[in-house]
Parts: C-alpha cells; sequence; structure tokens
C-alpha cells in the first residue's frame, strides 16, 4: 500500500519492516491458540479426571513414606498401599491421554496479550492491531 506522494520511495517509511510485523503477529496467534487449549483441556471430564486420579496417588504416596534418595522427583510409596496404586494406575491408564473437547476461541485476552507483546516488542497498541490485522493465520 503506497504511503503518499507519485514518486517511489515518496512518503512516510514503515515503522516496522515486513518480517518483523510478522512475527509479532505470529506471537500473538500463538498466544491465542494456547490458551484456547489450554482453557478446552481444563474443560475435559477425562483430563479432569486423570488430574483427580494423580493428586490421590500423590497424596497416598506421601501419606506412608519410604526413605528415598535424592531424586525427588520419583514417587517412591509403601508396600502397604500398593494394591491401592495399581488399582489407580489401572484407571489411570484407561482414560484418554488427549484432550477431547474443541478448543474454542479465546476470549478476554486479547488487550492483555496486545498490552504484553507491545511491551516487549516496544511498540504502541495500535501498531500491535495493526500487524494482528494484516497477517492472518487461519485463526
Amino acid at each position: 500500500m503506497p504511503r503518499g506522494g507519485k514518486r517511489p520511495g515518496s512518503g512516510r517509511t514503515p515503522d516496522l519492516p515486513l518480517s518483523e510485523r510478522e512475527e509479532i503477529a505470529r506471537e500473538y496467534h500463538q498466544r491465542m491458540e494456547a490458551w484456547a487449549a489450554a482453557i478446552a483441556m481444563g474443560r475435559d471430564p477425562n483430563m479432569q479426571e486423570r488430574w483427580k486420579i494423580e493428586m490421590r496417588m500423590r497424596t497416598l504416596a506421601t501419606r506412608v513414606e519410604e526413605p528415598t534418595g535424592s531424586d525427588h522427583r520419583t514417587v517412591v510409596y509403601h508396600r502397604q498401599v500398593h494394591s491401592e496404586m495399581q488399582r489407580l494406575q489401572a484407571r489411570l491408564d484407561e482414560l484418554p491421554n488427549q484432550c477431547a473437547v474443541p478448543a474454542r476461541r479465546a476470549k478476554g485476552v486479547r488487550t492483555r496479550f496486545i498490552r504484553e507483546l507491545a511491551s516487549e516488542y516496544g511498540v504502541s497498541k495500535r501498531m500491535m492491531a495493526r500487524c494482528i490485522n494484516e497477517f492472518d493465520f487461519g485463526t
């Protein structure tokens, strides 16, 4: 789109180069998709059930302590709770591992993402909106 004047190169130069405007828009769309996926995962009843089972397994493992090494990421449980842990693990294995709820359009976070990205890239909120409107990545 010409920026004014008939001669080539006349008019005001763009504030940001094309590559940087595309990078800003791509970052915005990635954040929106990630937000929508996280919300969908939170709404999925299968994932909620998985989290409840995992939380129950963690509390069960910490109820009866057994001496462990320096690796705190590994959950070690006492043999008294072994049958309960196997039952919970079987229920956990039955549930699907992926989110079954489709992701909806992220709502209520557009202005927050624009504000965050504007401060990260050092541009105005208006320039952010222009970058987002200029590029559409299928969302």
